[in-house]
């Protein structure tokens, strides 16, 4: 279908996708340090027509490293999902900073606030010419994963999962007197 794909249309779906941490000690009450975990999805082979979940005969490939987001990626008119790149960063809370993604494309995103509860991100992911893809602030559950996409020529869409959890900080350390 013609009208499934278009050049780097913006798919409209900011989709909270769960993910689960190995240890809970991991959140904390409030933290100054965020870890931010970006992963950049191929998706391709687009589905034609309706897409309905009982009526889907075959399962989308999806490789193990995106089991966790399966749910979500299930939900896109795409019937392939391949993992392209992997980020992990700290970055201080308030403090922007920019990612580089493959392709040449970036993402520009500033912790706005983390607790044990909730996450706030101001993001903005560019094209390789410096074209705005996303400007836009998200706020999501503290470990869950945010998940967003553009359309691009190709038959192929461009897919960013963004996780963020506090840093702890290391039992014993007392804050300054």
């Amino acid at each position: 279908m013609a009208s499934l794909i278009s050049r780097c249309t913006f798919l409209s779906l900011t989709l909270i996708a769960c993910s689960l941490v190995s240890s809970s000690s991991a959140l904390c009450e409030e933290s100054d340090l965020v870890n931010v975990f970006v992963r950049t999805i191929q998706a391709s082979e687009p589905v034609e027509g309706e897409q309905d979940s009982k009526s889907s005969a075959q399962a989308p490939k999806l490789p193990a490293e995106l089991s966790d987001i399966s749910a979500k990626l299930v939900q896109l008119p795409f019937s392939s999902f391949t993992l392209l790149a992997s980020k992990n960063e700290t970055h201080a809370i308030k403090k922007r900073e920019t990612m580089q993604l493959p392709n040449g494309q970036s993402l520009t995103f500033r912790p706005i606030y983390m607790d044990n509860k909730r996450v706030g991100l101001w993001l903005n992911w560019r094209e390789a010419d410096g074209s705005e893809i996303l400007n836009t602030r998200v706020h999501f559950d503290a470990d869950d994963s945010v998940v967003t996409g553009t359309d691009c020529a190709g038959n192929k869409g461009r897919i960013l999962a963004i996780k963020a959890v506090p840093v702890p900080t290391p039992q014993g350390e007392a804050k300054a007197e």
